[in-house]
């Protein structure tokens, strides 16, 4: 290498002014000195850069090179503190892969196949910048070393996967996951996507099918390819060997009793599953869906999901949903066109190159008109998970700290427009919530779970078929730090979701985990919230005398009964401002017994009668998550009285207004 380092530093030195190569005053002769430096750092094999010097506009081209992918990542971030809060911009940075031909790319090749950094910096400032890399290189040589050893990091095995994946190594793929898993060096659903992928690549559907079952991997929210992957193997193992015989009908049925609630979800995102999505029509009697599948379908099973179809698919009134949406409040036109996807695709390159004036350029353009744009929503999904798996970002700190600010910009601009909550928009609030439960899933800020627990109850009361993949959404939150004080959140996101849960059952676990802590922690339940948790604990079909023996180890005694602060409040009016028309009643029920107030419910979508009553009321509790902004704004006067609530259930209404009560709010 010593040889190759030469040959680039004397084809460099030719771009270098005079006085840098035989210098004769004391400045000089400190960059002469500092060059010198930057060669030898070279020729020892460290990282470090050397300047060409660009005559025709006045700028150095700096070019770093000497380490390996993660390590020139590192470098740039340390430019990025020392050298660009005062010279040039971080954007100039640029990582190249290939040198080009000309005679310089020739000598860079050969000193490094790795690729290398290129930056900027003004010409007359090049003294300036040789001394802070000086003082730059001699910090960080003293620092000490932050990792011993040569384990691969997450980036490289991840990396390795993808390369034996594409050549057939199934043994170094596999390999490869096991070693992440062995070092839990990612979230488990994630090398569970990878081992769905090594399946599928391998050709095992038997196999794949065995895992997805094993895992439920449908709960998950899913990269478009694991989702193809998945219908893909279901369809091959258990449906098209019945279909291959005839047996179009057995196939329907075990689609319908077996695999349906399961892949629902999935199959709304799913591009290439049209005997899966035809069956999926027939079970919920959309034949007008169904017949617009037929043209996809095999000739056998397309002449049997056409005799399944009425004989005028055109006069079939539309099914009947199993649940009532929210009336929407459609968002106003806009005559700017914008194109959504390449929208995402900017933001991501952005954020990833930690392009910090690149990225606040874009994120300022993220506001309530842009959710009008049909390819923003679609894309928002994928676009969301992209950005929280994407290796680079999470390894350095600009794009980490600019990921920061895209989620909370898109956070508040979703939740704070006017339509919210949207039954369109129903899958980005699922993409955020699942943001917030990888960024924040450790977080002890109760607003960071309170802004989760209201996307989670938006999304179920908008539509019902995702309670399922909320039900996941809780128990990544909750496991991720189980403690005292994430108790009544944990009893609220559980009501939020169980009547409204096609199978309660399956949330019992979390249920008992949260009363396992409390014994094991010696907390003892209030009376009111032994209550919520009995309440809750019916919902997810627990009998009474199951529900009195598992909440009696957590029963305070008789000295620990405490008073009820909302009884004592003297109200004489509450008001319930949710379109959750179920929750709200049981609340009203429990806050007429324990207070004597007269209760209001305005379950509206437009200013009227009930919210004039209610703007009266000494309590406005307003769930966010299911009542439309036209019915807020009847309430601007009167935001004194006027307290959020996070979910939608009866545990949440009623938590609010005990703690408006216990923080002294109180007329």
């Amino acid at each position: 290498m010593t040889t190759a380092v030469d040959d680039l530093v004397s084809e460099l030195a030719t771009t270098w002014p005079a006085e840098f190569r035989q210098p004769v005053s004391l400045a000089e002769r400190r960059a002469h000195d500092a060059l010198a430096a930057l060669a030898d750092r070279l020729q020892q094999g460290i990282i470090g850069s050397l300047p060409y010097f660009r005559a025709t506009d006045g700028t150095i081209w700096w070019i770093t090179l000497g380490g390996r992918n993660a390590e020139l990542r590192h470098y740039a971030d340390d430019l990025r503190s020392w050298v660009f809060p005062y010279q040039g911009s971080a954007d100039s940075i640029t990582s190249v892969v290939n040198a080009g031909s000309g005679r310089l790319g020739q000598r860079i090749a050969a000193v490094t196949s790795e690729g290398y950094l290129r930056w900027t910096t003004p010409a007359k400032n090049a003294l300036e910048v040789l001394e802070v890399l000086s003082t730059m290189h001699a910090y960080l040589a003293s620092a000490p070393p932050l990792q011993q050893g040569s384990a691969p990091s997450l980036s490289s095995l991840q990396l390795h996967f993808a390369m034996a994946l594409r050549i057939g190594d199934w043994v170094a793929a596999a390999a490869a996951v096991d070693e992440i898993d062995r070092r839990q060096l990612d979230q488990a659903h994630r090398t569970m996507q990878m081992r769905i992928r090594l399946l599928d690549a391998r050709g095992a559907t038997a196999d794949l099918v065995a895992y997805v079952v094993k895992q439920e991997a449908w709960i998950f929210s899913n990269p478009r390819r694991i989702v193809s992957a998945i219908l893909r193997a279901v369809f091959d193992v258990e449906l098209a060997p019945l279909e291959s015989t005839g047996h179009f009908q057995d196939a329907l049925a075990k689609f319908e009793t077996e695999w349906y609630r399961r892949l629902a979800p999935l199959l709304e995102q799913a591009e290439e599953a049209s005997h899966l999505q035809a069956y999926a029509a027939i079970i919920e009697q959309d034949y007008a869906k169904a017949a617009l599948l037929v043209p996809k379908l095999s000739p056998a099973a397309a002449a049997y999901v056409q005799a399944l179809l009425p004989s005028a698919p055109a006069a079939v009134p539309p099914a009947t949903p199993i649940y009532d949406p929210a009336p929407e409040i459609a968002p106003a036109p806009t005559a700017e066109v914008r194109n959504g996807a390449s929208f995402w695709t900017s933001l991501h390159g952005a954020v990833r190159d930690g392009q910090q004036a690149r990225a606040r350029t874009l994120i300022e353009e993220i506001d309530s008109s842009l959710l009008s744009d049909i390819e923003f929503v679609s894309a928002a999904p994928d676009a969301l998970l992209e950005l929280l798996s994407d290796d680079e970002i999470e390894s350095r700190n600009a794009p980490r700290i600019l990921r920061q600010e895209v989620m909370s910009s898109i956070i508040d601009v979703i939740v704070g427009s006017s339509g919210f909550p949207l039954l369109q928009h129903v899958e980005i609030y699922l993409g955020l919530a699942d943001c917030l439960t990888y960024l924040r899933g450790t977080s002890a800020n109760e607003a960071d779970a309170q802004l989760l627990l209201g996307l989670i109850s938006g999304v179920v009361y908008l539509n019902p078929t995702h309670a399922d993949r909320c039900a996941a959404i809780i128990r990544g939150w909750w496991t991720q730090r189980a403690i005292v004080a994430r108790l009544p959140w944990l009893i609220a996101a559980l009501d939020a979701v169980a009547l409204l849960h096609p199978d309660p059952t399956s949330l019992q676990a979390l249920w008992g985990d949260g009363l396992t802590l409390a014994e094991r922690k010696g907390y003892r339940l209030t009376p009111s919230e032994r209550k919520t948790w009995r309440r809750v604990g019916a919902a997810i079909e627990y009998s009474a005398t199951d529900v009195a023996t598992l909440l009696d180890p957590v029963a305070a005694v008789e000295s620990d009964e405490t008073i009820d602060t909302l009884a004592q409040a003297g109200l004489k009016r509450i008001a319930i401002v949710s379109l959750q028309e179920t929750g709200a009643r049981e609340a009203a029920a429990e806050l007429i017994a324990r207070t004597g107030a007269e209760v209001v419910l305005v379950n509206g979508t437009v200013q009227g009668g009930q919210t004039r009553r209610a703007s009266e009321a000494d309590l406005i509790l307003f769930v966010w998550a299911a009542s439309s902004h036209a019915v807020y704004r009847a309430f601007d006067d009167c935001r004194d009285r006027l307290v959020y609530v996070q979910g939608t259930g009866a545990v949440s209404i009623i938590s609010a207004a005990e703690k408006w009560a216990t923080d002294g709010m109180a007329p």
